[in-house]
């Protein structure tokens, strides 16, 4: 069935795709799978690992690809992307997991302490205290309030980006603020 496909640009497939046509984004996957399978390459060594995150990211891109604008950049390109975003979001909760391994290992304490709790909370509260107001209410409503940075962006009216690199470099201050 891919075979009549084959002689159409990616963006007309895109569409195809973006309509419910399994055959077009098959088309799809076939001219790009060797490229994405590249960048993931790259970012990953382990070869269990390279071949879900090839497979996350053609669902990923199945799921999106009405949101697809040709305008803005090629297919190639777009894949390249959702790939690259697929690997950081994974090497990100790989550095996160052997941490939480060893707090799993080291086990809970026969009685905690409930003044472990109290005195974590002041000290961080007196490293929010030292943050500029923008600073402290940015982490509040990220981890205090539990809302996402695309909520913080629109309650502030900044883009998203500009919400991630302020959380960060307001978490790089506490943790300053906190040594």
């Amino acid at each position: 069935m891919t075979g009549r496909l084959a002689s159409i640009p990616d963006e007309p497939l895109c569409r195809r795709a973006a309509a419910g046509d399994p055959d077009a984004f098959e088309e799809l996957y076939r001219r790009h799978r060797d490229v994405v399978r590249g960048i993931v390459r790259r970012h990953i060594y382990d070869q269990g690992r390279v071949d879900d995150l090839v497979q996350e990211t053609f669902a990923e891109a199945w799921r999106a690809i009405g949101t697809f604008d040709g305008t803005r950049s090629s297919t190639r390109t777009w894949l390249a992307m959702l790939a690259s975003r697929r690997c950081i979001d994974a090497l990100r909760r790989a550095s996160v997991r052997p941490v939480l391994d060893d707090l799993a290992l080291a086990g809970e304490p026969a009685a905690p302490d409930p003044c472990d709790g109290i005195a974590l909370r002041v000290t961080v509260e007196r490293g929010l205290a030292r943050l500029a107001a923008p600073q402290r209410a940015l982490l509040r409503m990220v981890y205090g309030e539990g809302r996402s940075y695309r909520e913080v962006a629109e309650l502030l009216g900044i883009p998203v980006g500009t919400a991630k690199s302020r959380g960060r470099a307001a978490l790089d201050q506490l943790a300053g603020a906190l040594q």
